[in-house]
This record gives structure tokens, sequence and C-alpha cells, in this order.
């Protein structure tokens, strides 16, 4: 496994030629990229997995960019395998399905942006992407994750990953990290996947890790409250 981590900065030129922006607002994050790759000849079950403290686990998009299909190109299993909490496995050869895998690159056919709204507002302290491909064609990670807090959306530095397996026809799974920050108050994440290799990608997880606001528990819990309090009432009538 090949692992590299570096400090990614603000680099308003560099976003804005990746994903055709004019204007962003920027965060900083460090940056850690590993790889893993099978041998082209056996169905390959990658060793990563969703991290705890997901709060995109199981949800739906709210927003979709173009559409369905785009995410779920040569048999992939689109939009739903990018929150399931599983990594499944990568077959082999060119040609075939990819169920692990939903199809992202802004640059050809597949999904552009997503975007998730979070259950309640919560601290975010960590972004983890899962991807890669039945071979090296593929499995380019290129995306910028922007933070919505009231409306208003904040990216931090743009993602572009080119795992480098030892032959091109061998399967191929890369994790992205993004994380040294805490953010407060998000509401909503949304996913910009920039042009790379061959118009699309495979990406199998996104992954946000964070924890609700504590005004949002107290709310969480008042509702509790209210509920047991409906259940133990004893609604009593005249008697005959």
């Amino acid at each position: 496994m090949h692992v590299f981590r570096h400090r990614a900065f603000s680099a308003a030129l560099s976003a804005a030629v990746v994903l055709g922006a004019s204007q962003m607002k920027f965060a900083a994050a460090d940056e850690t990229n590993s790889s893993q790759q099978g041998d082209g000849v056996n169905t390959f079950n990658p060793t990563y997995t969703a991290p705890a403290g997901n709060i995109l686990a199981g949800l739906t998009p709210t927003t979709i960019t173009p559409n369905l299909d785009a995410f779920a190109l040569e048999s992939s299993g689109g939009v739903p395998v990018l929150t399931d909490g599983v990594f499944g496995p990568i077959f082999t050869g060119v040609s075939g399905s990819h169920p692990s895998f939903a199809t992202g690159g802004g640059s050809g056919d597949g999904g552009t942006s997503l975007t998730y709204t979070l259950a309640s507002p919560a601290t975010i302290t960590g972004i983890v992407t899962l991807g890669g491909w039945n071979d090296g064609g593929r499995d380019t990670q290129a995306y910028m994750v922007s933070y919505g807090i009231g409306g208003v959306f904040t990216s931090l530095p743009p993602v572009n990953f080119d795992p480098t397996p030892t032959a091109t026809n061998l399967q191929t799974a890369s994790q992205v990290v993004l994380d040294g920050f805490s953010i407060p108050n998000v509401d909503a994440i949304k996913f910009d996947f920039a042009a790379a290799e061959n118009g699309h990608q495979g990406y199998a997880e996104l992954a946000v890790i964070g924890s609700p606001e504590p005004a949002s528990l107290g709310l969480l819990a008042l509702g509790a409250m209210g509920l047991l309090a409906r259940r133990r009432r004893v609604v009593t009538g005249p008697r005959n």
C-alpha cells in the first residue's frame, strides 16, 4: 500500500481551472492518499472501510447533477453505494459490471455533483472518500468537497489523486482522507466531481466524520421526552 500525506492550502486559480469556477472561498486541510491493488486475475476485496462517525451513512442526496443515470454507467452500483458503508468486491477485466462503484466525472458522461443535507447541524472534522476501478483506467479521485452553513458553501482544496498500479490491468482501490480542521454548524455537504481520466471515474464511498451540535442533541432529547410523555399519558373518561 502506498501512502502520501501533504498540507493542502487554498488555491483559487487551480480550483477554478479544475472545476470551471470563477470565485470560491477555501479552507485548509491535511490530505492523506493511499492505494491498494489486486492481481488482475481474481476478484479483489479491498481492506478499506467506511470510518466510524460517518454522518452521511444511509443518506440520499437532496440534489443530483445531472441525473441518477450519470452515476450508474457501465453497470455500476450508482448513487446508493456511496453511503452504504461498504467497499464491495472489484471484479476483473475492463468490461463487465462494476457494482461497488458510482461513476463521477466532470469531463464526460459521469455524474458531476451531489449535495447531501444533514439530518441536523454538525461539527465536521474529516472527509474520507474511497474509489477505484477494475483496472487503472478510471481509478483517479478528482473532486472538490464543500460544506454548507445556512446556505453558504465554502470549499476545501481540490483533490486530484491518481494511483499508480504496477500494471494498468490490475484492479485499484484508493482512499483519500481530508482532516486537520473542525468546522461547526455544518448543515449540508456538496461533492463536485472534476475532469479526469477517460470521462468518468469510480467512487465507492463518500464519508463525512462529524458529530451533531449540542443544540441539535438537546432538541432531539426534548422530542424524545415529549413522545415519552404522550405515551405515558392516561386518558380517563366518565365512569358508568
